[in-house]
């Protein structure tokens, strides 16, 4: 049985299960988790500020979101005691709803949606590189 609580705008829901006292392997896991995923957040940032396309905007927003994600989870297993943080509007974990923006992110910038304003490359459209088919064809 969940015990809930409301705490601001945010509900908080624990198991009943909770201890005082902070597990620190599990806390130290997540310190490596949010720190790592800073660090991808930070070479997304310089490949974005070196390509400025589109692709690595998206990928850049999917790496946030799994900042802010793990960084959510840090906070309810240090401080919560292992409390899920929920959204009470729409009634979803708040770390779920990250996992789920940076699935969208990564969907949108790996598929290639993200290149020419929507317009994705055809079979009609092979050569997208650096050379076409007619400069090949040149040499």
């Amino acid at each position: 049985m969940l015990d809930t609580t409301l705490s601001g705008a945010w509900i908080i829901a624990s198991s009943g299960l909770t201890t005082s006292s902070i597990n620190w392997g599990d806390a130290v896991m997540h310190i490596l988790i949010v720190a790592l995923s800073v660090v991808v957040l930070t070479v997304s940032l310089l490949a974005y500020k070196r390509r400025r396309s589109r692709r690595y905007l998206f990928l850049t927003a999917g790496f946030f979101f799994i900042f802010i994600s793990q960084l959510a989870t840090f906070l309810e297993v240090s401080f919560l005691s292992n409390s899920l943080l929920i959204i009470p509007s729409i009634g979803l974990h708040l770390s779920h709803v990250f996992d789920f923006l940076t699935l969208i992110f990564f969907l949108l910038g790996l598929t290639g949606y993200a290149q020419d304003g929507g317009h994705r490359k055809t079979i009609s459209e092979p050569f997208s590189g650096a050379q076409s088919k007619t400069s090949m064809l040149e040499k």
